[in-house]
């Protein structure tokens, strides 16, 4: 292999043949990659490290983008399904582009038909012939179950600042919005858009009845004082049992209707959903760290002495503010942006509402830290440490070793060719081929 330096000094015909060889030597390992990734992904290893999924711990620990571990996951899990296809992949046969191509379309029976055409066409006219037979198939397989499986909305905002977007909604689906949208569009609206000057009246006169009935079932939903507008749960917590967690006990068992106050039956307090089964302490104080709270005083007995005001623990404003301070759940690793806002001090422990000692947690990472699956410490600076159950700090951005020697030599690959002659590819012989290949003959059968 050419030092860096020597490379300069190549001919482009040496060029070619380090290029074409140092390529099939990155198949050959992206292989063993995938491989460990698919075998990792087995044992859910992950989740020692409350990752959410195989993809977000690949994310957090590989240094690669989110989309790219998700696509590196689904490869990982088909080649373990598809021997032979990893047996190519591992030669350096195949690149991963092909690779993935592959098993984006591939069935059990025409996966080595695909492998053998990658070898004479081009990544890019693999992609097409994938993309046609997927199309082709799912044609053949119309179900009202993967028509369900089709759903999708996705909208994103132009140059010119206008939200633009598209979806697919099953005929079920789509019946009740063209219903919806339909009622809600009338006459009046239609001819009040083309005085405005809509280019397409009807098609404006739509488009607001969309805002209107997003916005109605938004506003549905908002309670006084609401900043979120999620819908409304009554929880009934004593405040010893906010204020002291280890004295939770099991209330599995002695949760019910009709329970208003703590009992020499109940020592460690009242805590439930107002009507409903019994919740641990520690999911209490995840709940209140982001509610509206009523302080309610009972006697002894359950007799009501006072009801306070409800207060929002956490503001409008502050909630705008720590979403813009923190994006998305600082549990390190995790990119969801749709989070809670914690109390780092717990507000029954007297921890302050200010920016200071709140922080944002997704929804599972809330959970595991009120189950005790870890803790959060901060330092001077505000910058927040994770510690797991053991000591161990989980960092933010995870140290790389460097590679082992061992694992970059030994391989038995050949540079990477390709046998396209440089004809048009005849796509509809392509998927006769696949869909109706005749079957390979077995041991057996030889």
């Amino acid at each position: 292999m050419e030092t860096i330096e020597g490379v300069c000094v190549l001919s482009d015909e040496g060029l070619e043949e380090v290029m074409c060889s140092v390529s099939a030597v990155l198949a050959a390992h992206t292989a063993r990659f995938l491989a460990a990734v698919g075998e990792y992904d087995a044992r859910r290893a992950w989740e020692a490290w409350e990752c959410h999924d195989m993809a977000g711990w690949l994310s957090w620990k590989c240094a690669v983008s989110p989309v790219t571990a998700r696509e590196q996951v689904r490869v990982a899990r088909c080649l373990r399904v598809m021997p032979a296809l990893a047996e190519r992949f591992g030669s350096g046969h195949l690149s991963y582009s092909q690779v993935r191509a592959i098993t984006r379309a591939a069935t059990p029976e025409s996966v080595e038909v695909l492998a053998d055409m990658a070898e004479f066409c081009t990544a890019a006219q693999l992609e097409a012939i994938t993309r046609a037979f997927r199309r082709s198939r799912l044609a053949m397989e119309d179900t009202a179950a993967r028509r369900q499986a089709g759903r999708f909305l996705r909208y994103h905002y132009d140059d010119d600042g206008n939200l633009v977007g598209s979806f697919r909604l099953p005929a079920e689906a789509g019946a009740v919005f063209e219903a919806a949208v339909g009622q809600a569009v009338g006459r009046r609206d239609v001819d009040d858009a083309e005085v405005a000057g809509a280019r397409d009246p009807r098609g404006a006169a739509a488009a607001d009845a969309l805002v209107d009935l997003v916005a109605a079932g938004s506003q549905a939903g908002d309670t006084e004082g609401s900043c979120d507008s999620r819908y409304l749960l009554h929880v009934v917590v004593d405040a010893d049992v906010l204020a002291r967690p280890d004295t939770d006990v099991d209330r599995s068992q002695r949760a019910g209707v009709g329970v208003t106050g703590p009992s020499a039956s109940d020592p460690a307090g009242v805590c439930q959903v107002s009507g409903g089964p019994g919740l641990s302490a520690h999911t209490a104080r995840r709940v209140a760290c982001d509610a509206t709270v009523v302080a309610v005083s009972v006697d002894t007995t359950g007799g009501l002495l006072d009801v306070g005001r409800k207060r929002r623990t956490v503001s409008r404003l502050q909630k705008l503010a720590l979403q813009r301070r923190d994006r998305h759940c600082q549990y390190p690793g995790c990119n969801r942006t749709r989070t809670d806002a914690h109390h780092i001090t717990h507000w029954a422990d007297g921890g302050p509402t200010d920016m200071a000692n709140l922080i944002s947690l997704c929804s599972r990472h809330h959970h595991l830290l009120h189950e005790d699956r870890y803790t959060i410490h901060t330092h001077p600076g505000g910058t927040p440490t994770f510690t797991r159950p053991d000591g161990r700090t989980i960092p933010s951005v995870p140290h790389l070793p460097e590679p082992d020697p061992r694992l970059l030599g030994g391989l038995d690959v050949n540079p990477y060719h390709n046998n396209w002659e440089g004809g048009r590819l005849d796509m509809a012989a392509i998927l006769d081929a696949l869909h109706y290949h005749p079957p390979q003959p077995t041991a057996a059968s030889r």
